[in-house]
């Protein structure tokens, strides 16, 4: 049993308590001893008070300082060997913390470590790695015209094949970068790259930036397979009742401008040029048709692809960050506990086989109606 008395674990609450406490409480029955602190963003007296209920260490913030500079103030205040990031609507399955604890203090040079996520409760839909562009896959994605529309596409299959490497990985597998959302670090590491998070970022791309500081370290990050959290990724915004896509597209380009400044300047340029052209959108670009449904959704799969399919389903045509169901057989049958953006009809899939992904793949866009 490795030696945990010193992990910190920091959530940050934004109006969902009662999942925060049951995220804090997978911890804690992880049978080690780890100092569990539950930040408070909400801006809401009761939720205040039902975390108070509970027996971890609660901070609660007068105001929302977003999930960046909530870690900040727990890091700051702590001296743990380790730090544990975990979501408020995720939940630790059982003998996860050990195993990731184990691998950090079996090999120096790993500064992170993040389990296997699954989007739901009977471990079906798998969450994508976090691919996060270079500055020349920035560009190329902003090119107007056909040359465009054939370098997303390229694009798109290539996250394709490093996130069947990543769905199918059985042993540690390094990547660039690890979500911040489930994720286990060596506070030294941290320290040596300049701390935690950068305040500058209210909510996401905090951890892209963070491990950009981390590479330049030549510290690793594996994703361990063999052990797992559950994370309905998108619940809690829903919950809280927040939109999002504002607050990343800030976050997106403030990394941008960052990190790839001269890139980011040159695709801003191209994206103009598309506008002013008016070139083609990104659902032209990849969608075919749409896809008639029954409930519960059933695709027929090609024989040639009877032996191992994936199936990826995702809210934009791009599959920037899609949920990835694996099987066999003849015909394709979801989860019936499944994102609600799938029966919405803003739900794109795409379909082919395990074993290559080197071929212009279908793409629909899915239309449920009654059977």
């Amino acid at each position: 049993m490795p030696d945990t008395s010193s992990v910190t674990a920091i959530i940050v609450n934004y109006r969902i308590a009662s999942s925060a406490l049951r995220a804090a409480a997978s911890i804690n029955d992880q049978g080690m001893s780890v100092d569990i602190h539950i930040i408070d963003n909400s801006e809401l007296p009761q939720e205040a008070e039902l975390l108070r209920q509970s027996c971890w260490s609660i901070q609660v913030s007068k105001a929302n300082i977003g999930f960046a500079a909530a870690c900040n103030r727990i890091y700051a205040e702590t001296r743990s060997k380790y730090v544990l990031l975990l979501n408020p609507d995720a939940r630790m399955l059982p003998g996860a913390l050990s195993r990731l604890v184990a691998l950090m203090q079996d090999d120096q040079s790993v500064a992170a470590v993040a389990p296997r996520t699954w989007w739901d409760e009977q471990q079906r839909l798998l969450l994508p790695p976090v691919l996060a562009p270079s500055g020349f896959e920035l560009v190329l994605s902003s090119l107007p015209g056909p040359p465009g529309r054939l370098a997303r596409r390229c694009l798109s299959l290539s996250r394709r094949r490093r996130s069947l490497k990543f769905w199918l990985a059985d042993s540690p597998l390094t990547q660039t970068v690890l979500s911040g959302g489930q994720l286990l670090l060596r506070r030294s590491a941290i320290d040596a790259a300049g701390g935690l998070f950068d305040p500058g970022y209210f909510l996401y791309w905090e951890d892209v930036d963070l491990f950009a500081r981390l590479r330049r370290l030549n510290m690793r990050s594996l994703m361990v397979p063999d052990v797992g959290v559950i994370h309905p990724a998108g619940s809690c915004a829903r919950a809280a009742g927040i939109e999002v896509s504002d607050i990343a597209s800030r976050s997106q380009a403030r990394y941008w401008s960052l990190h790839y400044p001269h890139s980011a300047s040159l695709a801003g340029w191209f994206e103009e040029r598309r506008k002013v052209h008016r070139s083609g959108t990104n659902a032209s670009d990849t969608m075919t048709d749409r896809l008639p449904l029954t409930d519960p959704l059933s695709i027929k799969i090609p024989r040639a692809w009877h032996a191992d399919w994936c199936l990826e389903l995702s809210t934009e045509p791009q599959f920037l960050w899609p949920l990835a169901l694996f099987g066999s057989g003849p015909k394709i049958r979801l989860p019936i506990f499944r994102p609600d953006w799938v029966d919405s009809g803003g739900c794109y899939i795409r379909l082919g086989p395990v074993s290559s992904s080197s071929c212009l793949l279908p793409v629909w866009r899915i239309q449920m109606h009654d059977a």
